[in-house]
């Protein structure tokens, strides 16, 4: 093998793991929104592939033609969502709770009530929670867990390998995920949310005893106060709660990649 068709054979494989590893990016979303751009997201994804670079290197016997290539390069797009989907619940839940706490507070529907008003519509919460997930998820070694999973996928579907996951076991995984995201969403989201009908209840009262308030943008002020006071107690226990989930997503993750390569 002549020098160049080495620099070839080392590019394209290069390509097929960086491909997977954009797959295992998509499990954090907050770092594949419009403002993270190539410059973040490509050192990730190398830093994620790097490692498995000279298993892959000797594993692959022969460099694919186009049409194969293709394949390949999808095939391990979708390897990498697969093993990184156990962690989209760390992130997707306190978007959905934050989402429920904006909806709950007016955020997201005030100029639906009150189109003069000066406020827009946002999601602060959501947005906020999500980049609080991102923060602990770095600082709890999230990264060095995707890295690690990113190893061990490479041991049960090589990348050489033209199989993919058993679909009925990937339908089961999709199902029970997305049974165990609404079940957490909701009893995240519980008491903030009954805490603000709650509140919301009380400013009515208020606002037939004293019609000539703005009660509506006195309202979403108030509950706006009452929920980040609420997060400032609850949140030491959402702390511990993401760690024993980012244990347990790692744990689940490695028994579906073994029990999928043992099928």
């Amino acid at each position: 093998m002549s020098d160049f068709d080495n620099i070839v054979r080392m590019m394209t494989l290069l390509a097929l793991l960086l491909a997977r590893g954009y797959g295992l990016l998509l499990a954090v979303p907050p770092l594949m929104k419009a403002g993270q751009g190539w410059m973040i997201r490509m050192p990730i994804a190398l830093a994620l592939a790097l490692p498995a670079f000279p298993h892959a290197y000797h594993a692959m016997s022969d460099l694919p033609d186009g049409g194969r290539l293709a394949f390949m390069t999808v095939r391990e797009l979708v390897l990498g969502g697969l093993t990184g989907i156990f962690f989209l619940p760390l992130f997707a839940v306190p978007r959905a709770v934050g989402a429920l706490i904006d909806q709950q507070a007016g955020l997201m529907s005030i100029q639906l009530f009150d189109p003069t008003s000066p406020e827009r519509s946002a999601t602060i919460f959501a947005d906020v929670f999500e980049q609080i997930a991102l923060f602990m998820f770095v600082a709890a070694g999230g990264l060095g867990k995707l890295s690690e999973l990113y190893a061990v996928s490479h041991r049960f579907w090589p990348i050489a390998a033209t199989d993919l996951p058993t679909l009925d076991h990937v339908i089961n995984l999709a199902m029970n995920g997305v049974g165990s995201l609404y079940n957490n969403t909701i009893r995240y989201a519980a008491p903030f949310v009954v805490t603000l009908i709650l509140l919301e209840y009380g400013i009515g009262v208020v606002g037939r005893v004293a019609p000539q308030l703005n009660i509506l943008t006195t309202s979403i002020a108030i509950k706006l106060v009452m929920a980040l006071l609420m997060v400032a107690m609850v949140g030491p226990l959402f702390v511990d709660s993401f760690g024993r989930a980012l244990d347990s997503a790692g744990v689940t993750a490695r028994e579906f990649l073994n029990s999928d390569a043992h099928k």
